[in-house]
């Protein structure tokens, strides 16, 4: 009996670690959910899903055509007059993400460093590239 009761507390311990560490980190990987969990938060968004902007953010990030899906964008201004901001690019899989990420990823750190706020993130997350506050890409979850 005190075998199982040991197995049986390992596991929910990793039951619980695992549901914590999926309960943080990334933004929602359904933009439209997103964009509804931004706008619930208070703040004004953008989808876009349309060809032209989609082609525009391919060429700037050196992307194959078709690779990116979907670019979500929002920005909130808190009563303290501070900003929260956030962007996500969704990509068709994870691989395109990745070669984006290897192209990107110095600019993308670079701008992040060079921000006032230190509270700016610039990640990646499976079929995402998001940058924003912490506040911002706290939201969209």
């Amino acid at each position: 009996m005190k075998k199982f009761t040991k197995i049986l507390a390992c596991v929910l311990l990793v039951v619980i670690t695992a549901l914590s560490l999926v309960a943080c980190g990334a933004p929602n990987a359904d933009p439209a959910k997103a964009k509804d969990s931004l706008k619930e938060a208070g703040y004004t968004t953008m989808l876009t899903e349309d060809v032209i902007s989609l082609t525009a953010t391919e060429v700037i990030l050196g992307c194959d055509r078709g690779d990116v899906v979907a670019v979500l964008s929002g920005t909130k201004i808190n009563n303290d007059k501070t900003i929260d901001t956030v962007t996500i690019i969704y990509f068709k899989d994870a691989s395109a993400a990745n070669d984006a990420w290897k192209k990107a990823e110095p600019y993308l750190k670079g701008e992040a460093e060079d921000e006032t706020e230190s509270d700016v993130v610039v990640a990646k997350s499976g079929k995402m590239i998001y940058a924003g506050t912490e506040a911002g890409i706290k939201a969209t979850r």
